[in-house]
């Protein structure tokens, strides 16, 4: 099937996951990860996205490749988003802000201080706000990157309060690599619960206050698993090889 045509497929099963659980599909955004196809191959996703009426909105993971598309993509004329999926190194987190519109993957506080630092100093005199997402290992393996649990993520959100050059948009979490559905769906769960937790949690009134609780977004859910994903709330599905089959 073309790409165009697996976006259809895509979209219509986003519609059904969401039925299923009384959701409007209105509010899940896809998000089509392109880090493993070449420039042509992401025009072409850029094109079927227009042909659907759908957002120019793609993901990638690696800084130096990311830059390189950004600007190709734009030099030809594209109008489009770039998200930022993968692990950003310091070193290279200005890049980073050059070519996304938002970061996934901040992981630990002294990522989103080092985002500060940069912001800041690209918008002098200014306080644009770069928006982020905090990464929670929801399924606890030591191969993941992301704040260790509720008390983490509290901890982390509440510092980030006070740089003014960062915007936490939401949270992200991957699910554990298993065939299990319903220990994938837990991780899920996991996420959503956190959501919840925060958005009663008085420490936060302030912040919250500023931000449509609906806006606050939760980024979970793969090519093998984004129906469950949505089915516990997801308002952000990233997905790359349901593309690209």
């Amino acid at each position: 099937m073309s790409i165009l045509e697996n976006i259809q497929r895509i979209s219509q099963r986003i519609e059904k996951a969401a039925g299923r659980v009384g959701r409007d599909p209105k509010e899940i955004t896809l998000v089509i990860v392109t880090k493993t196809v070449d420039l042509q191959t992401t025009c072409a996703v850029l094109e079927a996205q227009k042909k659907l009426s759908l957002p120019g909105l793609i993901a990638e993971n690696r800084v130096k490749p990311a830059l390189e598309k950004y600007k190709a993509l734009k030099d030809l004329g594209y109008e489009f988003s770039m998200h930022f999926i993968g692990h950003v190194q310091s070193k290279k987190a200005s890049a980073v802000l050059e070519c996304s519109s938002l970061l996934h993957s901040v992981h630990e506080f002294s990522l989103a201080e080092k985002l500060e630092k940069i912001s800041a100093r690209l918008e002098a005199g200014t306080i644009k706000k770069f928006p982020i997402l905090l990464q929670v290992n929801t399924s606890g393996e030591a191969n993941k990157q992301g704040l260790a649990g509720y008390a983490e993520l509290l901890s982390c959100l509440k510092q980030c309060q006070a740089l003014p050059h960062i915007h936490v948009q939401g949270i992200m979490t991957m699910a554990a690599l298993v065939a299990d559905e319903e220990l994938i769906r837990s991780c899920f769960r996991r996420l959503r619960e956190f959501k919840e937790a925060l958005l009663l949690d008085s420490q936060l009134s302030r912040f919250f206050s500023t931000l449509d609780n609906k806006a606050f977004q939760l980024s979970m859910g793969m090519s093998e698993d984004f129906e469950l994903a949505i089915e516990e709330g997801a308002t952000i599905i990233r997905l790359g090889s349901a593309v690209f089959q």
